[in-house]
Order: C-alpha cells, then structure tokens, then sequence
C-alpha cells in the first residue's frame, strides 16, 4: 500500500508515512523536504516519523544528477545515531531534522536526495 495515493492529495501514502504526513488526510502543507540556500550554508529539513517501524531514511550528495550518490547522513539501524561525512544534522524529540551544509569557494553544484529504506530488524 506504499506506492497508492488514498486520499488523493497526489504524495504516495509511502512517503507521506516516511515523512510524517497522514495517509488517510489530504495534507493541508506540504511535507515534502525543504531547502534554503545562504552564501555560507545549504540548509535541508524535512519531518520523519521516529515512531514509524521498520523505515530508514539516508540523505545523499552527488556532483551530477546522474551520480554517483555518497551518503552524507545515515542511520544504520533504527536504534542507531546519524553517521554523518562533511554535513551537520540535527533532530529534536518529534522527528524535525535539519541538515547544513557548509558552503567553501571550492563547492560546485551539489544534488541532494532522500533515500528511504525498509528494513526488518525483528528478532
């Protein structure tokens, strides 16, 4: 049932679930990732669900569209902390996740994506 629209708000129940929306509600804001950009940092935020079992979510970079994608924040497993590379991630107690990205005058275009994983972590 991830890959249906429900309530016909035109976002897969799958996502609005990974990103904290309600399936069965058509979302009144968007959920989906946001970003700003300063001369100094790149900012990404975006909601996750803590509470949701058996979902991962990665943010990647890559210097083409094309890739290849690195991982520049990562969680493992889903009681583990973010691995980050080169990235400042921070996430409060309901699940508001903001990544920055120092900007350097050796930074060119970068591409950013969220990956989204399902994992079975039972017993």
């Amino acid at each position: 049932m991830l890959l249906v629209d429900g309530d016909d708000d035109r976002t897969l129940d799958g996502l609005e679930y990974a990103l904290k929306g309600d399936p069965n509600v058509t979302e009144v804001t968007n959920i989906l990732p946001d970003g700003t950009f300063t001369p100094t940092n790149t900012t990404i935020e975006f909601r996750r669900d803590r509470d949701a079992k058996g979902l991962l979510h990665d943010i990647l970079r890559a210097s083409h569209a094309s890739g290849p994608w690195t991982e520049a924040a990562v969680r493992h497993t889903l009681s583990s902390q973010w691995k980050m590379t080169g990235v400042f991630l921070t996430e409060d107690l309901v699940g508001n996740v903001t990544l920055t990205v120092p900007i350097s005058v050796n930074t060119s275009r970068e591409f950013w994506k969220l990956r989204l994983r399902l994992v079975d972590e039972t017993p």
